[in-house]
């Protein structure tokens, strides 16, 4: 598993904000930015971290023991 510092720091920006916009505007980058290092982050990791809740995305379990080591890092 490979993850860089800019798939986490915007992994854990989603997943206090919950929209990728939110944590797009945040982080100073664009929105398919944001989707890219997410989906990359997604395969890295071999698991889905983030699931669609209406308009917001939610931590996946794999994603809520993901995000406690990501936290650490960033």
């Amino acid at each position: 598993m490979r993850l860089t510092l800019a798939q986490l720091e915007t992994f854990v920006w989603v997943a206090r904000l919950g929209k990728v916009g939110d944590a797009a505007e945040q982080l100073n980058v664009a929105q398919p930015t944001v989707s890219l290092r997410l989906r990359d982050l997604e395969r890295s990791v071999g698991a889905k971290v983030l699931e669609k809740a209406g308009r917001r995305l939610e931590l996946t379990a794999e994603g809520l023991s993901l995000l406690e080591h990501a936290n650490a890092i960033v």
